[in-house]
C-alpha cells in the first residue's frame, strides 16, 4: 500500500509539474494566429458564436484537434459546414481573398436572423470579410458595417451562405447589347482623361487594388451603377463591366491587365467619374 501511495504521489507531482510548465509556456508565447469570431442571433433571440482560426498545421478539411463538431440539438443554430458536417470551431491553413468558408444554419421560427463579427484577432486591415447569399447573389460587407440582418422562413439553410473575403460573386459582368451608344472593346475615344472628373452627385470611391488585381468601388450614396470601363491612357477601351450589384462595396476582378497606367470610368444614375490608376 505504501509503495502504491508513493507512486501515485510521484505521478501526481510530475503531472502538476508538467501542467505548470505548459501553462507558463502558453502564457509566455503570444498567440499570433488569425481568429474570426462570428455571431448569430435567431428570431427567438438565441445566440451562437462560432470561431475560425488560421493554423499552418490544419487544413480546409476536418482536422482532429483543430475542429470542434456541433453535437447539440438547438432549435436555432449556426455552424461551419465542413464535409457536410456541422462545426462550431474550425481551423484552416490560410485565409485570403480566395478563401470560402461555407456556413449552415437553421431556425424554428420565421423572422430576422442576425450575423455579425464579434471579435477579430490578427486580421490584416486590408482583408475584406463578407457574407455571400448565394440565393440572391448579394454580398454583405460585415467588416465595415454593424451586422447583416435578413428575414428567413423557418427551416434549414445548409448551402445558402458563405463567409468570403472578396466580393467577386456580387459582380455580374454580362454585357447588355440592347444599350445604345455603348463603347466597343478596342474602340478609341477622344476625351480628356488627364484629370480626375467626378460629378458632384456621384458619392463613390473608385480605386484599383494591385494586391488582388481588382477594381474597388465604395458605393457611399447607394446609387445604381450602370457600368465600369477600363481605358488605356491613350483612350482605347480595354475592358467593360456591367450590371454591378454594389450595395455598399464591390470588387471587380480585372484579370490579365498588363502593367501600366489606365483610366477607370464609372457611370451611374447620378453621373460619371474617372480615376487614373497604375497597374503593377
Amino acid at each position: 500500500m505504501k509503495t502504491y501511495s508513493n507512486k501515485v504521489s510521484l505521478l501526481l507531482f510530475l503531472f502538476l509539474l508538467l501542467s505548470n510548465a505548459v501553462f507558463c509556456q502558453n502564457n509566455s508565447d503570444e498567440d499570433d494566429r488569425m481568429k474570426i469570431r462570428l455571431g448569430f442571433t435567431s428570431p427567438n433571440n438565441l445566440h451562437r458564436q462560432i470561431l475560425v482560426t488560421v493554423d499552418s498545421n490544419s487544413t480546409p478539411g476536418v482536422d482532429f484537434g483543430y475542429d470542434a463538431e456541433n453535437f447539440e440539438t438547438n432549435a436555432d443554430d449556426m455552424y461551419w459546414m465542413i464535409e457536410n458536417r456541422q462545426f462550431l470551431i474550425q481551423g484552416t491553413n490560410v485565409i485570403d481573398a480566395t478563401t470560402t468558408l461555407p456556413l449552415g444554419l437553421h431556425t424554428s421560427t420565421n423572422g430576422n436572423i442576425i450575423m455579425s463579427i464579434e471579435e477579430l484577432k490578427n486580421v490584416p486591415e486590408d482583408l475584406e470579410i463578407g457574407i455571400l447569399d448565394k440565393q440572391t447573389n448579394i454580398y454583405y460587407d460585415i467588416k465595415n458595417t454593424t451586422a447583416l440582418t435578413i428575414h428567413l422562413n423557418a427551416g434549414e439553410y445548409l448551402n445558402r451562405f458563405e463567409l468570403k473575403f472578396l466580393n467577386e460573386d456580387a459582380v455580374n459582368t454580362t454585357p447588355n447589347d440592347e444599350e445604345e451608344n455603348e463603347p466597343v472593346i478596342g474602340e478609341s475615344i477622344e476625351t480628356d482623361f488627364e484629370n480626375e472628373v467626378i460629378a458632384e452627385e456621384v458619392k463613390m470611391e473608385l480605386n484599383y487594388i494591385n494586391k488582388i488585381k481588382s477594381i474597388s468601388i465604395k458605393n457611399i450614396g447607394e446609387q445604381n451603377i450602370k457600368a465600369v470601363y477600363v481605358y488605356s491612357i491613350t483612350g482605347q477601351l480595354i475592358k467593360q463591366f456591367k450590371n454591378i450589384k454594389a450595395v455598399d462595396q464591390a470588387l471587380i476582378k480585372t484579370y490579365n491587365l498588363d502593367s501600366g497606367n489606365y483610366i477607370l470610368l464609372l457611370t451611374s444614375n447620378a453621373g460619371s467619374m474617372t480615376k487614373k490608376v497604375s497597374v503593377r
